[in-house]
């Protein structure tokens, strides 16, 4: 794997990442089975930036007399910066594929960089992942320059690394497995090992991202955020969640030992 495919946010202070499955006592005595590494899908995961996504989309769909349906908005969510950019242009948008990604990303980079709309607890959650030493690995389509500011609002060390837009071809992007590949890398596991992979937690959003989270092997829970559709409802997942107020490590132990069987 290419260094500019791996990107690493910070020295960490995950351990190995074979150190932490199973087995780790909570404060109430009880064993918990954690995942090896846990991997974070970033809009509408994360951060209710989905929102902000379908704003631009929508103003250069509809300045161009493109109509825009929820059934374009929800095809688009979770879909590499290139795809969105092709379907904008496929329906009317007169720019070139450099001209509309450049539109979308500044205007998504002075709504975030404003003010980052994080998911209710997602946050406190990271902190958790972070101090039981679990590898936390940031798998997005969005671009670098998005992705880094993010991790510029979260404490050093919160994620092992990240895969975005720029880590990888378009036709090795989400619902490809890759990207997951990609973060299992980082999180020091190999890819090609299945057992490994199923000891993996992902949090994702979109069907795009659920597919690709399911086709690498790893356990699957669906964010069901402000911008749910029924379509994601139907895409591959173990369990689903409003957003992670709340959730703790004890709840991934139960969803990681529910996956077992």
């Amino acid at each position: 794997m290419s260094e500019q495919a791996i990107h690493n946010s910070g020295d960490g202070n995950s351990g190995s990442a074979s150190d932490n499955a199973g087995g780790s006592p909570h404060a109430s005595g009880e064993a918990q089975y954690l995942p090896r590494a846990v991997f974070f899908d970033m809009d509408g995961t994360l951060i209710n930036s989905e929102v902000y996504w379908a704003q631009v989309e929508r103003t250069l769909a509809t300045e161009n007399g493109v109509e825009w349906t929820p059934e374009l908005m929800a095809g688009l969510q979770g879909t590499s910066l290139a795809h969105v950019a092709d379907e904008l242009i496929r329906l009317g948008v007169p720019m070139g594929r450099e001209e509309v990604a450049h539109t979308l990303v500044d205007y998504m980079h002075d709504k975030e960089s404003a003010q980052l709309p994080w998911n209710s607890g997602a946050r406190d959650f990271l902190q958790q992942v972070h101090d039981a030493h679990i590898p936390a690995v940031l798998v997005t389509g969005s671009p670098r320059v998005l992705v880094q500011n993010l991790i510029d609002h979260v404490p050093d060390g919160i994620f092992a690394g990240y895969v975005c837009d720029e880590s990888l071809p378009d036709d090795k992007k989400k619902p490809q497995p890759d990207p997951y590949y990609m973060a299992a890398e980082i999180a020091r596991l190999d890819p090609h090992d299945r057992q490994a992979m199923g000891e993996c937690l992902v949090f994702e959003d979109s069907v795009s991202g659920l597919h690709a989270a399911s086709a690498a092997g790893a356990v699957v829970v669906r964010v069901a955020g402000e911008t749910s559709t029924p379509a994601s409802e139907r895409a591959p997942h173990s369990t689903s969640i409003p957003d992670f107020a709340g959730f703790t490590l004890a709840d991934v132990s139960r969803i990681m030992i529910e996956a077992r069987g």
